[in-house]
C-alpha cells in the first residue's frame, strides 16, 4: 500500500514527463510516415520496382494507420487505454526491428502495414489518456502540445529520413531509431501512466463488421490512386476506385441504418450521437483537406527538389528545415492566442497563408534558387499549418462530453490519416511525364491540387465552422441510449 502511494506521488510529480511520452509517441508515428518519403527512391532501386510501387511503403502505413484508429480507440474503452497504448508501442518496436532486418519488397510493405496498425493503437489512447489526466485550460494546452508533436514530427521525419539515406544502413537506420525510441517510451509508459478504466463486456458490442468495411474501402481507394499514374481509364484503376467509394457509401449506410436494426446492441464505430456535437461534422472535412495539403506538399515538394532540381536527399531535407523549426516557434504563440482569438479565425487565416505558400512553391522551376520561392513557401506553409494543428483537436473535443473525447479525437485522426494515404496516392498520379518538362508540369499540377485542398478547407472553415464552444465540464456525461451501461473497473 505504501509503495502504491509512493508510486502515485511519483506519477503526479512526473506528469509533465508523461505528457512528453504521449507527445513523442505521436512524433514517432508521423515520423515513420514522412520519414520514408526520401526512402522511396532507394527502395525502388534496391528492389528493382517502380517509384509508384515503392510508394506502397508510404501508403501501406498510412492506410492501416488511418483505418485502425477507430477500432483501436474502441478497444481502449474495452481493455483500458493504457494497456492499448503500451501494447501499441511494443508492437511498433517489434515491427520496426523486423522492417530494418528484412530484404524483400513485399515483406517490407506487409510489415509497414502492421507497423501502421501499431501506430494506430497509440493515437486515440494518447488523446484519451490526456483527456482524463487534465481538465479545463490545462487540457486545452496539453492537447495543443500533442498537435505540436504531430506537426513537428511530420517535418522532422523528412529531415531524419533525408539524413539517414546517406548512412551505411540507408533507410533501415530510420527503423532502428524507431525501434530504440519505441522501447524507451513503452518502458516509461508502464511506470508513469496510472492504471486506466476498462470495460470488458463492451467487447461483445463493438462493430467489427464496420471495421472490416471501412478498412477494405480505404484499401481499394488507395489501390486505385496508386495504380492511376498513366492509367486513369484502365480497369485496374477504375475498378478499385469505384468499388472502394461504393463500399465506403455502404459503410455509412451500415452505421446509420442497417446496424441499429440488425444488431441494436452493437456500438457503431462512429456513434450517431457524435454528429450532434458542436463542430464535429465541420472539422472532419477541414481536417481531411488540411492534412491532404500538408502531406502532399511534404511528399511532392521534397521529391521536386530531388527529381527536378537534382539535389541530394540530404540537401533537400536541409532545405525543408523550416517545416520543422517554424512550428516550434509559432505554435506556442498560437497556443496563447487560443484563449484570446476564436480558433475559427486562426484556422481560416492559417489556410489562407498555406494557399499563398503553395502558390509560391509552384513557381519553382529547374534552376530556381532556394531563397526565391522554396524558403518563403516552406515558412508560410508550416506557419499556416501550425495554426490548424494547434486548434483542430481542441475544436473537435470542446463540444463533446469527457467520456467521448477520446473517441472524437480518434475519429478526427482516422480522417486525417485516411487523407494522408490518399494524398500520397494522388501525388503519384500526377507524376507521369517521360520528359523533364512533362514532369515539371506534373509537379506543378500536384501543387495546384494542394492549393485546391487548402481553398476547400478555408471555405468550409468560414462557412460551416461555428465560433468557439465552451469546454464541457469534467463531470458532464451525455446519456448514451445506443449503448447499455456497463460497470467499469480499473486495470
Amino acid at each position: 500500500m505504501e509503495s502504491t502511494t509512493r508510486l502515485d506521488r511519483l506519477r503526479e510529480k512526473l506528469r509533465p514527463v508523461t505528457l512528453v511520452v504521449y507527445t513523442f509517441s505521436l512524433v514517432l508515428d508521423v515520423l515513420n510516415s514522412t520519414g520514408v518519403t526520401f526512402a522511396v527512391d532507394s527502395i525502388s532501386r534496391e528492389y528493382h520496382i517502380s517509384e509508384a510501387e515503392a510508394s506502397w511503403a508510404l501508403s501501406a502505413y498510412a492506410l492501416t494507420f488511418g483505418a485502425f484508429l477507430l477500432i483501436s480507440g474502441r478497444l481502449g474503452d474495452v481493455v483500458g487505454h493504457k494497456n492499448i497504448f503500451v501494447l501499441g508501442l511494443l508492437f511498433f518496436a517489434l515491427f520496426s526491428a523486423l522492417i530494418a532486418g528484412i530484404a524483400n519488397d513485399i515483406s517490407l510493405f506487409v510489415l509497414r502495414a502492421f507497423q501502421g496498425i501499431s501506430a494506430a493503437m497509440t493515437v486515440p489512447t494518447a488523446y484519451a489518456l490526456v483527456s482524463v489526466s487534465y481538465s479545463g485550460r490545462a487540457r486545452e494546452l496539453a492537447l495543443s502540445v500533442l498537435g505540436m508533436g504531430i506537426a513537428s514530427g511530420s517535418a522532422l521525419g523528412m529531415i531524419i529520413g533525408g539524413a539517414v539515406t546517406k548512412s551505411p544502413l540507408g533507410y533501415r537506420a530510420l527503423f532502428w531509431i524507431s525501434f530504440s525510441l519505441s522501447m524507451l517510451f513503452s518502458i516509461l509508459s508502464v511506470v508513469l501512466i496510472p492504471p486506466s478504466k476498462h470495460n470488458l463486456p463492451l467487447a461483445r458490442n463493438l462493430d467489427y463488421a464496420g471495421a472490416v468495411f471501412v478498412t477494405t474501402a480505404m484499401l481499394l481507394i488507395v489501390l486505385g490512386f496508386t495504380e492511376a499514374p498513366g492509367h486513369w481509364s484502365a480497369g485496374k484503376t477504375l475498378g478499385p476506385l469505384i468499388s472502394g467509394i461504393a463500399l465506403m457509401g455502404f459503410f455509412a449506410l451500415w452505421e446509420e441504418y442497417l446496424l441499429p436494426k440488425i444488431a441494436p446492441k452493437k456500438e457503431p464505430l462512429i456513434p450517431r450521437r457524435l454528429w450532434s456535437f458542436r463542430n464535429f461534422a465541420a472539422i472532419l472535412p477541414i481536417t481531411a483537406f488540411s492534412y491532404g495539403t500538408v502531406y502532399l506538399m511534404l511528399l511532392t515538394g521534397s521529391q521536386f527538389l530531388v527529381q527536378i532540381q537534382g539535389k541530394s536527399a540530404l540537401i533537400a531535407s536541409v532545405e525543408y528545415l523550416p517545416f520543422a523549426i517554424a512550428p516550434l516557434i509559432v505554435m506556442p504563440i498560437f497556443g496563447i492566442l487560443h484563449s484570446k482569438v476564436d480558433p475559427k479565425w486562426v484556422i481560416a487565416v492559417g489556410e489562407a497563408i498555406v494557399i499563398v505558400g503553395n502558390v509560391l512553391f509552384s513557381r519553382n522551376s529547374f534552376h530556381t534558387i532556394y531563397w526565391r520561392f522554396t524558403f518563403p513557401a516552406t515558412i508560410l506553409i508550416s506557419v499556416g499549418t501550425a495554426a490548424f494543428f494547434v486548434n483542430n483537436i481542441n475544436i473537435a473535443v470542446a463540444g463533446a462530453p469527457k467520456a467521448d473525447q477520446g473517441l472524437v479525437a480518434g475519429v478526427v485522426q482516422s480522417v486525417s490519416q485516411a487523407s494522408v494515404a490518399i494524398a500520397f496516392s494522388i501525388s503519384g498520379s500526377f507524376l507521369t511525364g517521360n520528359t523533364p518538362a512533362a514532369l515539371l508540369k506534373g509537379y506543378r499540377n500536384a501543387f495546384y491540387c494542394a492549393c485546391g485542398f487548402s481553398g476547400a478547407a478555408l471555405l468550409i472553415t468560414v462557412v460551416l465552422l461555428r465560433k468557439r464552444a465552451a469546454v464541457m465540464p469534467d463531470d458532464y456525461s451525455e446519456p448514451r441510449v445506443d449503448q447499455p451501461e456497463q460497470q467499469q473497473v480499473k486495470s
